[in-house]
């Protein structure tokens, strides 16, 4: 069931004074990355918009063979207007961003579309406060109606990752974590690369890491331990799962080609 029929279909502009309705942004087989901001938050929205621009390069081999789509739309839409959104391009640095799009509209619509998708707390006051403003985003799959949430300040290879598995082609499956290899590492240097090591998810994320960016993780590690007392614990036990993994993959390559067998065949 398509994800259009349980929301409003409200107009937006975007950066560029283009007018697009709600439905027509998020529909046919598109992965959307929606988040919400408001234009002059420097406490969450400008480092959470920064995070995304990462998420971005780290995926631009990606995005347009999955067909993923970045989505921001201004809560403040009051005050910000086309300069304003202009303005927090500037300070998040998406220069070399693809595929991404930043919106103002009505108010009133802007309100009804956020609490219709869960974007919003439950607690009147804190839900006012833009100091409180909730980081979280919303993925969304339109040809098979999934959404999801997920933190906006979590890791960009970790959002990378769950934007490729919620790809329709590698839906549930764990393709998208085998895809982390293809990631335009290069794009970054390692603080925005690791800089919230600790959110990396040890199971699905770091052992499908390439070799050298999971060693330049680990130094990573390593010197914010020596800096900060950093806890490297959980990359220690990621490194070992990847080794068991790579044993067994060995040991069973092993197993099948000893059942085959090499004799020549009796004339």
């Amino acid at each position: 069931m398509s994800y259009n029929n349980h929301i409003p279909n409200i107009k937006l502009i975007n950066q560029n004074n283009d007018c697009h309705h709600f439905h027509d942004i998020i529909s046919g087989n598109k992965i959307i990355l929606l988040s919400m901001f408001y234009c002059y938050c420097d406490v969450k929205c400008i480092p959470v918009g920064k995070n995304l621009s990462r998420v971005n390069k780290l995926l631009s081999p990606f995005l347009k063979n999955e067909d993923i789509h970045f989505v921001s739309i201004t809560l403040d839409s009051k005050n910000d207007n086309i300069d304003d959104l202009n303005y927090y391009i500037n300070k998040v640095d998406i220069k070399d961003c693809d595929n991404w799009n930043f919106y103002t509209g009505s108010f009133d619509d802007i309100e009804f579309l956020r609490h219709r998708i869960c974007m919003n707390d439950d607690n009147l006051e804190i839900d006012k406060d833009i100091s409180q403003h909730n980081p979280n985003l919303l993925l969304i799959n339109n040809k098979i109606g999934q959404v999801r949430h997920i933190n906006g300040f979590e890791n960009p290879i970790n959002i990378a990752r769950r934007l490729l598995q919620f790809s329709t082609n590698h839906f549930s499956r764990q393709d998208g974590c085998f895809l982390l290899k293809d990631l335009n590492y290069d794009s970054l240097v390692d603080d925005e690369l690791f800089e919230n090591i600790l959110s990396i998810n040890t199971r699905y994320t770091i052992p499908y890491l390439r070799k050298d960016i999971l060693l330049r993780f680990e130094n990573y590690s390593r010197i914010e331990k020596d800096k900060n007392g950093f806890n490297y614990k959980p990359l220690e036990t990621a490194r070992n799962r990847l080794n068991n993994y790579n044993n067994n993959n060995d040991n069973n390559n092993l197993v099948q080609n000893k059942s085959k067998c090499c004799c020549p065949k009796k004339s």
